[in-house]
């Protein structure tokens, strides 16, 4: 069984490392990738390492919640967008039919307003915002 004490040690580059102690009170330290699924255009581990560090932490510990209790690792679709990739996303969107009377378009739900046609960007240009296929499944947990 599991302590539910963590320790996170911040390294270079913010990267984060959660540790948890074994029954035989070892550390055992946690990676992104024993919580996380990552998937999709934005969902990548390059995209994630990008999150702003308080964020990125408050994620990493809720993952490992998360899979204490459901066993599952978290999928991430969507993390760190670059301006350029917010307006992309917005194109894409456009270009599928997307507008005031049709939100979801090409797979997109309304997003963000770039900053370059004078919108304030995503939460995800800032690097504290994450997608994931499964959020009512988490909020539940």
């Amino acid at each position: 069984m599991y302590q539910r004490d963590l320790k996170i040690q911040k390294g270079i580059k913010n990267k984060v490392r959660i540790q948890f102690k074994n029954s035989d009170q070892k550390r055992i330290p946690i990676s992104e990738d024993d919580v996380f699924v990552f998937s999709g255009a934005s969902g990548t581990r390059a995209n994630f390492d990008q999150l702003n560090g308080q964020f990125k932490d408050a994620i990493l510990r809720m993952a490992k919640d998360f899979k204490e209790k459901s066993g599952s690792k978290i999928t991430i679709t969507s993390a760190y967008h670059s301006p350029a990739d917010q307006d992309a996303i917005y194109q894409n969107w456009l270009a599928a039919g997307g507008g005031p009377n049709n939100p979801t378009a090409g797979g997109i739900t309304t997003p963000a307003l770039p900053q370059s046609l004078g919108g304030k960007g995503s939460q995800h240009n800032s690097g504290v915002a994450i997608d994931s296929s499964q959020a009512s499944l988490i909020a539940r947990t």
